[in-house]
């Protein structure tokens, strides 16, 4: 299927920071004795880093994945999603 190339945006409308989302996981992954995870769920990913795009018609995800270690976040994401400075601030988690 042909990909949106319309940039995706932040969900300002959370309770919870993705900040403390990315803690939160953190805490579980060293709790369990994990040293990373790889998260494909599209869902999983657009509620973590608080964003929405339209790569999938009704349901406001980003076709990506994301890595998440105790020290670094890896987002593989088409690089024409993450254009807005405003964005790309929000996600120096």
């Amino acid at each position: 299927p042909i990909l949106s190339k319309r940039a995706c945006t932040r969900y300002q409308g959370a309770f919870t920071s993705a900040t403390q989302h990315v803690h939160d996981l953190r805490e579980v992954l060293k709790q369990k004795q994990v040293d990373a995870c790889l998260i494909s769920a599209l869902d999983d990913i657009a509620w973590l880093l608080q964003v929405r795009g339209d790569d999938i018609p009704y349901v406001p995800v980003v076709r990506s994945y994301l890595w998440v270690d105790a020290m670094q976040i890896c987002w593989w994401v088409d690089a024409c999603k993450v254009k807005d400075a405003q964005l790309l601030e929000h996600l120096q988690l």
